[in-house]
């Protein structure tokens, strides 16, 4: 293949990929209108690490909470310890999950243009209504990898029939739109 093709080949996977279309090998995308779905096992939640205050949270799925940092490397409450706090605390959420990175057999997931995109929650609302929240520190919100994030949240959200929300929270002072978001699915 002649170096000056490579470029726009990749360029057009990318394109199709972000429309929803493919995945990077050219597969039809799962979780966007192909009749994928996910179920949480109540038996199975294989975290690689537990949050050591996992007793503070009521609506959590499973008795102990994974792979969250209660706080950071200098003694403050982490932010994403933070967004598990307000999630848990909304009168409307059923449950919610700390969705487990880099574990397709147990969490949620959508293919991104290059790999698997695992969003940081997964909330069961009692009207029936998922949201699920993809948390960013305030330095991420303009990388690629945040817009892409939001774009397939986006499309997963416009894809879901009306079930289905999503939302891409850049620091503490966004936690506002989760409940933007709730508000949205009790309509």
């Amino acid at each position: 293949m002649e170096p000056k093709i490579a470029p726009d080949i990749t360029r057009e996977r990318v394109k199709r990929v972000a429309e929803g279309y493919t995945n990077a090998k050219g597969e039809p995308v799962p979780g966007l209108g192909g009749g994928y779905e996910f179920v949480y096992d109540p038996n199975s939640y294989p975290a690689r690490t537990v949050c050591p205050r996992s007793a503070d949270f009521v609506k959590h799925y499973y008795e102990k909470v994974g792979e969250l940092e209660a706080t950071t490397p200098a003694g403050n409450i982490g932010e994403e310890f933070r967004c598990a706090q307000f999630i848990d605390g909304l009168p409307e959420v059923q449950w919610w999950v700390r969705n487990l990175e880099r574990q397709p057999a147990h969490s949620f997931w959508l293919q991104t243009s290059t790999d698997r995109f695992y969003p940081d929650f997964v909330i069961q609302l009692k009207n029936g209504r998922i949201i699920v929240v993809e948390y960013k520190g305030e330095n991420l919100r303009s990388t690629d990898d945040t817009k892409e994030k939001a774009r397939l949240g986006k499309l997963w959200e416009e894809r879901s029939g009306g079930l289905c929300l999503f939302e891409m929270v850049c620091g503490p002072g966004e936690l506002g739109k989760i409940q933007q978001a709730l508000q949205k699915a009790q309509a």
